[in-house]
This record gives C-alpha cells, structure tokens and sequence, in this order.
C-alpha cells in the first residue's frame, strides 16, 4: 500500500542517484552533481607536452629525399678518421663489462672456501697483457721455479704414526688417534693423488 507521498518521491528522481536533482542532497553518500571538468590523466597531458616540444623542435624547412641522400653520401665520402679509436673505445668498455662479469662469477663460484679457482683464462686477452700477465701458448713447457716439475721434499711426507689395533699410538699427552686431523688430511690427499 503506497501512500501519495510515496508515489510521487518514486516518480522523481532517486536521492542518490547521479541525475540531475533540483533539491541539494545533504546525504554523506551522494555527490552533487557539479558541471566540472573532467580530469585529464597524466599520459594525456606528458603527450601533449612531448608533441609541443618535438613541434617546436622541428626544423621549419624539410628536405627532398634526394637533397637527405646527397648530403649524407657527402658525409660518408669524408669519413671520420676516428672511427677505428671509437671501435676501439667500445670494444674496451665491452670487455671491462665482460671482465666484470667474469670477476663475478668467480667470487660466487669460489664463495667462502679456502680453495679458490681462478677464472683469470677466461678474461680478455688484451685486458691481461696490460696488467703484466703474459699470455703465451708455450708456457707449459717453461721451466717455472716457483712450481717445478719434481717437487722436493716436504714435511708432508713425513712418516705417520703406526696406529695399533686400538686405533691409537702413544702413551700420556702424546696420543695420536687415527682421527687426527694431520693423519686423516695426509689420507685423504694420498687417496686423492693416487686418482690423478
């Protein structure tokens, strides 16, 4: 059962809807209707700066295709005489990039352990050569002092210990059990050579 104030509230337009309403709405939850702009997003406005820009950038007088390609057939027949130092400057950079990388991977490859793998062979040839490093084929049978190729006696080859049944020599403070670490470490490389 509608009362005539109903009926007529209903014919109207909606409190809260986004027609137009002759009456101001007081209601936290509609908006009134305001005849404003609408907002301009931000890429419309950069492209309209940009193309401003590139108009005032332009040059007022264009050139014919054939007027373009003579004058750059002009500029290719003078050349730059340096072109080769740029190759070259490029080609440096390149390689820093590439050495860098290289020095990278070694340092995640090589990680904390005591024993490091060098990556120096993977470098760039040139890169070596400035730093003093030669780089010749024939250094493998160059005679090196620093490693020869019989090497003398060290105390690694010092006699070890016979252990007896019980898996220990000696009496008092100067025990040595089978897992020593010199012991182990002395086994472990002896097993290892044998291998190689």
């Amino acid at each position: 059962m509608m009362t005539s104030t109903e009926s007529t509230d209903k014919s109207g337009a909606c409190p809260w809807a986004k027609s137009s309403c002759t009456t101001p709405v007081t209601s936290p939850w509609v908006k009134a209707s305001v005849n404003a702009p609408a907002p301009c997003s931000l890429e419309e406005v950069m492209s309209e700066q940009l193309a401003l820009e590139a108009a005032a950038a332009a040059p007022d007088n264009f050139q014919s295709d054939a007027e373009l390609a003579a004058r750059l057939a002009a500029a290719e027949a003078v050349g730059d005489p340096n072109d080769e130092a740029i190759a070259r400057y490029l080609q440096r950079e390149f390689d820093k990039e590439y050495d860098a990388m290289v020095d990278q991977v070694e340092r995640k490859y090589n990680g904390t352990s005591k024993v490091s793998i060098s990556f120096e062979n993977y470098k760039m040839k040139h890169q070596r050569e400035a730093a003093g490093v030669e780089c010749d084929e024939d250094d493998d049978d160059d005679y090196d002092a620093e490693f020869p190729e019989f090497p003398t006696a060290t105390n690694w080859e010092t006699v070890a210990p016979q252990m007896g049944q019980r898996g220990y020599a000696g009496q008092g403070k100067n025990i040595v059990t089978k897992h020593d670490k010199v012991i182990c470490g002395r086994r472990n490389a002896e097993r290892l050579m044998e291998v190689w």
